[in-house]
């Protein structure tokens, strides 16, 4: 299969209007959005967290971070919009690690966002990727328990000083500029470029 990558307002934002990297402040994890009631998989990620006892900043809000309610101006107000992006991309931007767990599906957007930005996603669940054999990623089975993933997200941070996360980050950057953005550019030519590599077509 050819998996091609989700879209979200930050996203086409992101593509229109390419950032720099640029190096975090805190060296941890960051999380923001909305509840997942089916699986309730950010709630464990959150308890597990404070188990591993490791810098982060973790919020649950009741919509998504694109919705305007959490700022207080109304449903679908552009101005809303447009807060929750700017506060979601600064937040992450601070931290070195981006969580990116996912939801009711199998899918988290969340993870090209933090490649754009330049943060190393941490991915809870199983998604496929746009090509994402290139894609630089600690993942971490969504169904285990708060004991085991606290064990691995101390790891991680333990194993990996601020040095090595930042390199990550700029790993994750380049991912996004040399494959999820080419793709938007042009899909059918990417799609003929992958169909090669895998010897599907001459």
């Amino acid at each position: 299969v050819y998996p091609t990558p989700g879209a979200s307002m930050l996203t086409f934002d992101l593509l229109n209007n390419p950032r720099e990297f640029t190096l975090p402040i805190y060296h941890g994890y960051y999380f923001r959005g909305r509840m997942d009631w089916e699986f309730n998989i950010r709630p464990k990620v959150f308890r597990a967290l404070q188990m591993a006892n490791v810098p982060h900043s973790f919020n649950i809000m009741q919509n998504s971070y694109m919705f305007p309610a959490e700022c207080g101006l109304g449903p679908y107000s552009k101005e809303g919009l447009q807060e929750n992006m700017q506060r979601f991309e600064q937040e992450m931007l601070n931290w070195s690690f981006s969580l990116c767990p996912r939801a009711g599906s199998h899918y988290t957007q969340r993870f090209y966002e933090s490649c754009a930005l330049g943060r190393m996603p941490i991915v809870f669940g199983d998604n496929l990727w746009l090509d994402h054999e290139h894609a630089p990623m600690f993942r971490i089975a969504w169904d285990w328990d708060e004991k085991a993933i606290s064990e691995v997200l101390r790891g991680i941070l333990m194993g990996h000083p601020i040095q090595s996360a930042n390199n990550f980050g700029q790993r994750a950057k380049a991912y996004f500029e040399n494959h999820v953005r080419p793709y938007f550019e042009d899909p059918t030519r990417q799609f003929i470029i992958w169909a090669r590599e895998q010897k599907i077509i001459d």
